[in-house]
């Protein structure tokens, strides 16, 4: 799971993943021989009752920043990389308006010709709720227009069927799953690190989360064991 790429001169954070660091990764899975999949084909696979290939990785973006397309996207296209980006319907064209005093506050966000352009060269998109909310927060008349309301708002601008989602925050309840359930989602993403087994819910996958300043030891040990085994714990929403 990423989130923002930085450009040349712009600081590594948590979620700021400089884009020579992003080129390194990408360049070790492909060294390795891992297959990236799409997160579509993964939750397919999972509810015809198919384990995936034991060296399946799927990469993730959220929120849908504008560096994803200038920083990150040529770098999956070298390597034929697929990736599935969350997001946030309600905010496309504009700029990142939840997160107050943190390191993304009023980032730029991907407007919608660039959206339909990445889409038309591969990237799947999932959504990522119309705004953004903690869905624990919602009150229960609108948790319902925020979750399904995300993938109208998608479908109907691309044309084509969203079945991801990923859940603000990483925060998940039953009566959030519950709305994710009747929206008709085939599968939902958490933030919660580890490998997805055959028992893993697909309405909470399992992810990890790649820091900024992660080396790219820590960025192999999150791909092995599904945990970077990082010696600070972060804690606290995103």
């Amino acid at each position: 799971m990423y989130h923002a790429f930085g450009e040349p001169g712009e600081r590594p954070s948590r979620y700021v993943v400089p884009g020579r660091r992003f080129a390194r990764q990408m360049s070790w899975l492909k060294r390795r021989g891992y297959r990236v999949m799409r997160l579509e084909e993964l939750v397919t696979m999972r509810r015809e009752f198919r384990l995936p290939p034991a060296d399946a990785v799927v990469i993730t973006l959220d929120d849908g920043y504008a560096d994803n397309e200038v920083v990150a996207y040529p770098v999956l296209q070298r390597h034929d990389f697929p990736a599935t980006m969350f997001l946030v319907s309600g905010a496309i064209g504009g700029r990142n308006h939840w997160d107050h005093g943190e390191v993304l506050a009023g980032r730029a966000l991907l407007d919608w010709p660039s959206i339909h352009d990445m889409g038309r060269r591969g990237v799947e998109y999932g959504a990522h709720t119309r705004t953004h909310r903690a869905l624990p927060d919602v009150p229960a008349d609108e948790l319902d227009d925020e979750v399904a309301g995300s993938r109208a708002d998608l479908e109907r601008a691309l044309g084509r069927s969203i079945v991801t989602f990923a859940y603000p925050y990483g925060i998940v309840d039953a009566t959030s799953r519950a709305s994710v359930e009747r929206a008709g989602f085939l599968g939902a993403c958490g933030v919660r690190n580890g490998m997805n087994g055959a028992g893993t819910p697909s309405d909470a996958l399992h992810r990890t989360e790649v820091f900024g300043t992660d080396s790219l030891v820590t960025f192999a040990l999150a791909v092995w064991l599904g945990d970077p085994v990082r010696q600070v714990r972060w804690s606290g929403r995103r």
